[in-house]
């Protein structure tokens, strides 16, 4: 009799963790971005202005990719046209101060309601989660995690992607083969553009 209480009793343990994960896929996926790699890679000037970071932000700039078409003969300047973490409040997250702690306060500073997280943490509604990594003193780079559960990023001027260096699939950026980026960073919870406002912005010129 015992046996069968406790049979039982996991049962139902069991069949509540299913439906507790189910619950929490739906959930989550409710403000994840969709992953659609042609909002950023069908226009060559989005393409071309649009960071890493404004990929993981959902943050399309029409201004910039205007000014990369019209403007944009110096390379120098054309790169500094790019949103990088921490320039809404001028703490400038320059590349040769690509640390994880640099980015972390650069990201948290843009946007005050953004957070840090966990692997394994939840964001709360109207939130979805990125990821942070860095070339250490080089350059840094993001991960955004999309409503089919997977991650994708935009490395620069290159076109948006699901895979990894190794061609594989994100199932999570901190143990995917990043490339260049070998220090993993910082998850966040960024709010959805939709339902908040993302905050970031480009260098100006001068």
């Amino acid at each position: 009799m015992k046996v069968k209480t406790v049979c039982k009793t996991i049962a139902i343990l069991f069949s509540l963790y299913i439906i507790v994960n189910i619950l929490q896929f739906f959930f989550l996926n409710n403000c994840n971005p969709k992953y659609n790699p042609g909002k950023f890679n069908n226009d060559k000037n989005i393409k071309q202005s649009h960071n890493c970071y404004m990929y993981a932000l959902n943050k399309i700039d029409k201004e910039l990719a205007y000014k990369w078409n019209t403007k944009c003969k110096d390379l120098d300047k054309c790169i500094k046209l790019k949103h990088r973490p921490g320039n809404v409040n001028n703490n400038i997250s320059k590349k040769e101060v690509s640390t994880c702690e640099n980015i972390r306060k650069g990201v948290l500073d843009d946007n005050p309601k953004i957070y840090l997280s966990d692997q394994n943490d939840i964001c709360k509604n109207g939130f979805y989660k990125i990821a942070s990594s860095v070339d250490q003193n080089k350059s840094f780079h993001f991960y955004r995690q999309d409503k089919n559960n997977l991650w994708s990023h935009k490395d620069g001027g290159k076109s948006v992607t699901n895979l990894d260096d190794d061609q594989n699939s994100i199932v999570d950026p901190q143990y995917c083969n990043r490339g260049q980026y070998k220090s993993f960073c910082n998850y966040f919870c960024v709010p959805n553009g939709k339902l908040y406002k993302t905050r970031s912005k480009p260098y100006r010129f001068g």
